[in-house]
């Protein structure tokens, strides 16, 4: 079976905090909606785009108490979202679309603080409108947030060189690790895997000199479930292929990459880690080929 890896942008995530930094003021009351979800129309606030300072933000902290009530109540998963219009009306330009990860769950009714820190997909100019719109899927008869804080921040935006665990060199090249220890420093806004699906990861610089490649990253899928992506830029959102499947071992293929520099992540599903060994080689047919000329010319120097 696949996991869903590839069903938004990958957002880098950093507790960075910059000098500039608004914090929204406080006063946002609890929200106490139907059972399932609280939704558009409940937990909705206008932020008020023009009185935040001028500037443009990369990114946000957001926390606030939660707690469902009524019957064996329990949440499995909040949201949050910013945009530029009113989620009412038309949406416009999604700023940022989160979950939380698992650790942020709750299996009873007792208070719990949830957290989130990350960047906003699309940059935000202090002054234009923006809302702020969250959700929890819970079970109970009411669930309610309370001091809730959100904070936009004018943080440095990270790039995958922030996080080189080595540099591969085609067409051949091999390396053995393990994540374990390794930081979590990727995640993804549009709630892959529930949000949850982040673990320590290690990413690697690609130095690719055009052709088919094949990637393979070789583990055993009984001491961690770990996932294969190609990144096509250092910033995380293009992604040109990824392994994501629950079984032992994960496989890239791609036919004629252009040359250049591309970046190759390990990252655990719901907070796995585990030892591998990641081959990058030429793709099986095109390897075929220049083992064959290879051959021609050992026979020739012969």
């Amino acid at each position: 079976m696949k996991k869903c890896f590839a069903c938004g942008i990958v957002a880098l995530l950093s507790a960075n905090v910059a000098m500039a930094d608004y914090v929204v003021p406080g006063g946002l009351l609890p929200n106490n909606p139907s059972v399932g979800q609280i939704g558009p129309g409940g937990l909705q606030y206008d932020l008020n785009g023009a009185a935040i300072p001028a500037g443009t933000y990369t990114g946000f902290s957001v926390s606030f108490d939660w707690v469902a009530g009524g019957g064996n109540p329990w949440s499995n998963e909040a949201n949050i979202f910013f945009a530029d219009a009113d989620f009412a009306g038309p949406i416009g330009t999604i700023h940022q679309n989160g979950t939380t990860a698992t650790a942020g769950a709750a299996s009873n009714g007792d208070p719990t603080t949830l957290s989130f820190d990350g960047f906003f997909a699309v940059n935000y100019e202090g002054g234009d409108p923006l809302w702020f719109l969250g959700s929890q899927s819970y079970t109970g008869s009411t669930a309610s947030w309370s001091n809730i804080s959100v904070t936009l921040t004018q943080a440095a935006i990270p790039t995958l060189d922030d996080f080189l665990t080595g540099t591969l060199n085609g067409p051949v090249d091999s390396v053995s690790g393990n994540t374990l220890g390794g930081g979590d420093n990727l995640n993804g806004p549009n709630g892959i895997g529930a949000g949850s699906w982040s673990g320590e990861d290690h990413v690697y610089q690609l130095n690719w000199g055009g052709g088919d490649i094949n990637i393979d990253l070789l583990f055993s899928n009984v001491d961690g479930d770990v996932d294969l992506i190609l990144f096509g830029d250092n910033t995380g959102n293009v992604v040109i292929d990824s392994g994501t499947s629950t079984d032992d071992n994960e496989n890239i293929n791609v036919l004629g990459l252009a040359a250049g520099t591309y970046y190759i992540a390990i990252d655990g599903w719901q907070g796995a880690t585990n030892a591998y060994t990641l081959n990058v080689t030429p793709e099986p047919a095109s390897l075929a080929l220049l083992a064959m000329g290879a051959a021609v010319v050992i026979r020739r120097r012969r």
